[in-house]
């Protein structure tokens, strides 16, 4: 048993890491998991790499055999969910399952160490850091700023909604059958994490730790935003997932956007079936014509803002990003409608937001 800080580690761990096309940061992260403050001897790394047409699998092979650590890679045509879901099918004798994403850096040594410590003491049974996204062309930029804000050790916050960025999962989440939903392309984690606290899980947020999910525009699949139609897979799984998230954190900026949004595809729906049945007079359809046509460019320059470094270094990703944002605004009204469903007719807001399940625990 290895004593650190106060408390005993004898934790095994099994870190893993999703893989596709990661050449350019791959060696990276894989550097970063290996200088963390925890016993190599308890770890062993798993990659699950979905056929990478790069050198991410010969870079990641080089490094651990030169550590000698624990490690095994396995190569499957799948999607993310899919991929979480063969790390957890190879969880052995290890206590602790930590996804650590492959664009995920942490500028700090000691935060796996604190985070599984914190996991322990606090019996928590999903944990995750802070998040701060970054978009660098070269991840040895990456320790400038933002590292300055270290907060207390036991800062805490117990919320359902945790990002897969880097999540640490306790094995018994995993025995009770929680799996990931395999029909999501993207928003898993969140799926994820919200059915493990409505199933009386303790998820949190350790506030006091910082990592970077670095985002190039330069490398392939930088985003999955870049495939449009992605979107709309499992789109009733997705649309519960995000009114969910929305009732549990009553967001007025977020909800004002969808609503925005939703209105613009109102808009444009309409003007076309009465344009197509001929109804209403010219000047009524002239009128919405124009408004609609201010509310698309404000919407439209806002996204050029917002992706202006896409919208410079790879074109052909912000016009597919772009796609994707207005077919978004399907998906936004029926948020809408699932929302205003449950805070008439269920009782999952005070559910969500009933932590007592980890302060009982925490106390």
């Amino acid at each position: 048993c290895v004593q650190i800080q106060n408390w005993c580690m004898m934790h095994k761990i099994l870190i893993c890491v999703l893989t596709y096309n990661r050449e350019w940061i791959i060696g990276d992260v894989i550097r970063n998991i290996l200088s963390q403050d925890y016993p190599k001897d308890l770890l062993k790394i798993l990659i699950v790499d979905n056929y990478s047409s790069d050198k991410t699998i010969e870079i990641a092979k080089k490094i651990l055999e030169r550590e000698k650590v624990k490690y095994e890679i396995i190569q499957e045509k799948s999607n993310i969910p899919r991929a979480r879901n063969i790390c957890i099918e190879k969880l052995g004798e290890e206590e602790l399952l930590v996804f650590w994403d492959s664009d995920v850096i942490c500028p700090f040594k000691d935060a796996l160490k604190n985070l599984v410590s914190t996991l322990i003491n606090k019996e928590i049974d999903l944990l995750t850091p802070m998040v701060k996204n970054v978009y660098l062309s070269d991840p040895k930029h990456l320790l400038s700023d933002y590292i300055n804000s270290l907060k207390n050790i036991d800062a805490i916050t117990y919320t359902p909604i945790l990002r897969g960025d880097l999540l640490i999962i306790h094995r018994r989440v995993i025995e009770k059958g929680l799996r990931f939903d395999e029909k999501l392309s993207t928003e898993e984690d969140r799926d994820f994490s919200l059915r493990s606290r409505l199933k009386g899980f303790c998820t949190a947020t350790a506030n006091n730790i910082y990592v970077y999910n670095v985002k190039n525009p330069n490398a392939s699949y930088y985003s999955p935003y870049t495939r449009p139609l992605e979107v709309l897979k499992g789109l009733r799984k997705r649309v519960s997932i995000m009114a969910l998230s929305y009732l549990y954190r009553f967001n007025i900026k977020i909800l004002a956007k969808i609503f925005f949004r939703a209105l613009l595809f109102a808009m444009f729906v309409g003007l076309t079936i009465s344009a197509f049945l001929s109804l209403g007079t010219p000047q009524i359809l002239n009128a919405m014509a124009q408004i609609f046509l201010v509310l698309f460019l404000t919407d439209f320059a806002y996204l050029m803002l917002k992706y202006h470094s896409v919208l410079i270094k790879t074109p052909h990703n912000f016009m597919r990003l772009i796609a994707t944002s207005y077919l978004w605004t399907i998906i936004d009204i029926l948020i809408i409608i699932a929302l205003i469903y449950m805070i008439i007719f269920t009782n999952y807001r005070s559910i969500l937001r009933d932590d007592s399940v980890c302060k009982g625990v925490k106390q």
